[in-house]
């Protein structure tokens, strides 16, 4: 799926006066809402005619105009079924992930899952294939490539049937035969 293709080109008044007549104001908050169109991961999602379209971008360029490529709509009333214009503002995707629930609940962390604080010599940033930097804890990265060598060991001595001692291969077999017993003499 390419991101950032725009849509719809042109806004038919008839789709657009159709979908205006389902919208509900929140008296509160001022948000538009469609009842019974929220699509968990995306939005208000409808279909005029032809493919499915989310309803905060097409109504966002049927009032203020087109979205600039590159791009996204960030719901800034922070719900995701919004459609009022108003609340939608253009922003990178990097940007819009920041200002979300999991962008703030990830950059407050102060320390790992195992209790180890993100900061100082413990922390070390890896760039995912996004290129997007994380955040990772030093001392539970030792404490993995330990394990790992470890169960990699355990591995190789099975397979080989030797004890590895200190890296280096002790070549002496791991089960001796026993040797065959002597018939005793009577002098």
């Amino acid at each position: 799926m390419r991101r950032n293709v725009q849509v719809p080109k042109k806004i038919d008044p008839q789709t657009l006066g159709k979908l205006l007549l389902k919208l509900v104001i929140d008296p509160e908050s001022g948000c538009w809402l469609i009842p019974g169109r929220d699509d968990v991961y995306r939005g208000v999602v409808f279909w005029p005619r032809g493919p499915a379209l989310l309803a905060h971008r097409y109504l966002y360029e049927a009032f203020v105009g087109p979205i600039p490529m590159g791009l996204v709509l960030d719901h800034l009333c922070g719900r995701r079924g919004c459609v009022n214009p108003l609340h939608l503002e253009p922003v990178t995707l990097i940007v819009n992930i920041q200002r979300g629930r999991a962008g703030r609940k990830n950059a407050m962390k102060t320390h790992c899952l195992r209790g180890h604080p993100l900061s100082g010599n413990n922390l070390y940033l890896i760039y995912s294939s996004n290129g997007r930097p994380e955040r990772r804890c030093r001392t539970c990265r030792s404490l993995a490539s330990k394990l790992y060598y470890q169960s990699r060991k355990r591995l190789r001595e099975t397979q080989t049937g030797r004890k590895l001692i200190g890296g280096i291969d002790n070549y002496e077999p791991r089960h001796r035969p026993e040797p065959a017993p002597q018939p005793a003499v009577n002098p």
